[in-house]
């Protein structure tokens, strides 16, 4: 519109700018929102918590945690423990707010970093959707432990951020105070997890590849060594409390420097690229050779754009990013053949940034015309960000129903309280506890263990023993309720107790469950009906599933949904002898008399699970 020679842009209209945030805000958290309901822990979170039970905030700050040194992560554990009442019942919720905190705080750095760098407002958003809708990195906010590395990377935009406006602050004042900032957020990043060091890596880049038209000056690399003498501030600090030993230990164990070069270079194409729109990885599908290749020519065009483009520092940040953040994890991790890796997505999680980074960047000129306008720019974001979220879904709801996400678990939180409090009453120590209870495998603690994991969320207790031994495991199950039992006994390792049948004494009689339908030979499991017969049965008998060994068996009542509370773990190669292995209900704490109505045996070794038969001693 033209009034007197002048041209006025037309008012963006509020109400479309409102819808616009509205919309981007709704595409935003609504696919996170059922990952509120189940707030859970999950394997390394134990231990987490143990360590919380066990020792102050001052005796866990140095104090190595696998392969880190994390002292400001163990402080954002120590606030979650307080702020949850340092119960444990409710300290998964108190876990999952940091893990969106950090999740949150590493977002907006993302949008002010990108924004600043490429200057606009929609390539920020549009860089919030691709990282905040992604289910390639979801870990690193759905599990707490995982969240170190959302701490380490919201940290290192900091150090990046600060970085480009020392680089491009006109006075000597500005550039030295944004310097500053660089390196202390460069000592920062790696007090939350190793792979923060990149921190000082992207922030020196940075510095030293100045402004547009600018070469690399002497003044310029001094000024870029700020960054670097953070971390070494930081890890001059962890030499204190023998880090380098700990780190130098695990890299002579671990290294593998040709495995980890060729899964850093099919990872790019295999993973993140299709993970952008919701899609499985490509590694087992698609030539090794072609995903590495195709990486490599992206690789060459970044630098040949970074060589003579406007972006640069920036470009060449998203390249430290990438290809640092698969060199650090997979350094240690990756295995000549293994395709396991891949579906770690917490080390995704930098090399996704710097990705994001390049393609938001590589499309700037397109994505600019979308800030002529707050309404139009507004309304094409939450379009982008709501098709993103819809295609990201399944992705998503796959990752959190696989792992990170248990509607059983708050059952056997509360048993652990319970537990706590009859050991407390009964003057029972925990050595007592962890020799008299058997091992479990929940979904939620999956590796092995020597003993019941659960423990771990244990305080301290009594240091004097007033229970005999031989009484400590009758004594606790008689002061449980049958809630606690399946809480604390569900998933319990069996095979100790399994026997043949034929070796214990004379049973009157022995009744078999009714398969309930006739399945697939490529049916892992089957199922079983139970009569009331086997209401005052005294053992429980396995036959024919030899084959397939590693069993695990659930049962419920009618209409009942199966529960791993309700279950037990069996392996009949071992501990059975000769004859159909056999277990006496005396010693499944957990198992409902008069109450089980079906039968699940699951196998877990690959292939069909035998056809076997569940047979009820009495």
């Amino acid at each position: 519109m033209a009034i007197a020679g002048k041209t006025t842009r037309p008012r963006a209209c509020p109400g479309l700018v409102a819808a616009g945030v509205f919309g981007f805000a709704l595409a935003l958290v609504l696919p996170h929102l059922r990952w509120w309901s189940h707030p859970s822990l999950f394997d390394d979170d134990f231990l987490r918590v143990a360590s919380l039970q066990h020792s102050t905030l001052g005796q866990a700050l140095f104090r190595p945690f696998n392969e880190h040194m994390a002292p400001l992560f163990e402080v954002v554990s120590w606030l979650a423990w307080v702020g949850s009442g340092r119960r444990v019942a409710a300290i998964p919720f108190g876990f999952l707010v940091a893990s969106y905190f950090a999740f949150a705080t590493m977002l907006v750095l993302a949008f002010l970093w990108v924004r600043h760098e490429v200057q606009s407002n929609a390539a920020g958003l549009l860089t919030v959707a691709l990282l905040g809708l992604s289910a390639v990195s979801a870990e690193t906010v759905l599990w707490y432990s995982a969240s170190s590395f959302a701490w380490a990377a919201a940290a290192t935009l900091a150090a990046a951020l600060a970085a480009s406006l020392a680089v491009k602050a006109e006075g000597q004042k500005g550039r030295a105070g944004w310097t500053l900032a660089s390196a202390l957020a460069s000592m920062v990043a790696p007090a939350f997890s190793a792979v923060g060091v990149l921190a000082s890596l992207a922030a020196a880049t940075r510095i030293a590849a100045g402004g547009q038209g600018r070469g690399l000056t002497p003044r310029r690399f001094v000024w870029s060594m700020a960054p670097l003498v953070g971390t070494a501030t930081y890890l001059a600090v962890c030499e204190r409390f023998h880090y380098r030993e700990l780190v130098s230990a695990s890299v002579r164990r671990s290294i593998e420097p040709a495995a980890a070069a060729w899964a850093a270079l099919r990872a790019p194409c295999g993973v993140l690229l299709p993970g952008l729109i919701g899609l499985s990885d490509l590694t087992r599908t698609v030539p090794g050779f072609v995903l590495a290749a195709v990486t490599l020519l992206g690789l060459g065009a970044s630098l040949a754009w970074a060589a003579r483009g406007r972006f640069r520092g920036f470009v060449l940040v998203c390249l430290v990013l990438l290809l640092g953040g698969y060199g650090l994890t997979y350094a240690t991790r990756a295995r000549p053949g293994d395709f396991w890796i891949f579906q770690i997505q917490r080390y995704h999680l930098f090399p996704q940034i710097g990705l994001i980074g390049l393609l938001v960047a590589a499309a700037s000129g397109l994505i600019r015309r979308l800030d002529a306008g707050p309404a139009r720019g507004w309304i094409a974001v939450a379009v982008a960000s709501g098709l993103l979220a819809v295609v990201q879904a399944p992705a998503m709801r796959r990752t959190s129903d696989r792992a990170y996400r248990y509607p059983d678990q708050p059952r056997a939180l509360m048993a652990s309280e319970h537990l706590a409090e009859v050991c407390r009453r009964e003057g029972i120590t925990l050595p007592q506890v962890m020799f008299a209870l058997e091992p479990i495998r929940p979904p939620w603690f999956p590796n092995p263990s020597l003993v019941n994991p659960l423990i771990n969320l244990l305080p301290p207790g009594p240091v004097v023993p007033r229970v005999a031994n031989d009484r400590v495991r009758e004594t606790l199950i008689a002061a449980l309720s049958q809630e606690d039992l399946e809480g604390f006994f569900g998933g319990m390792e069996a095979t100790r107790h399994a026997r043949p049948a034929t070796s214990w004494p004379t049973f009157s009689d022995a009744i078999e469950a009714r398969p309930i339908e006739t399945r697939s030979p490529g049916d892992s499991f089957r199922d079983f009906e139970v009569n009331s017969l086997a209401d005052d049965a005294r053992a429980l008998s396995l036959g024919g599933f030899g084959a397939s060994s590693k069993l695990e068996v659930f049962w419920a009542g009618a209409g009942e949904a199966w529960s791993p509370s309700r279950s037990v773990r069996w392996d009949a190669s071992k501990g059975s002898g000769s004859g159909d292995p056999a277990v006496p209900f005396a010693l499944i704490p957990h198992w409902r008399h008069g109450e089980v109505r079906r039968v699940r045996v699951i196998g877990r070794d690959r292939g069909p699970i035998p056809e076997g038969q569940v047979r009820f001693l009495k």
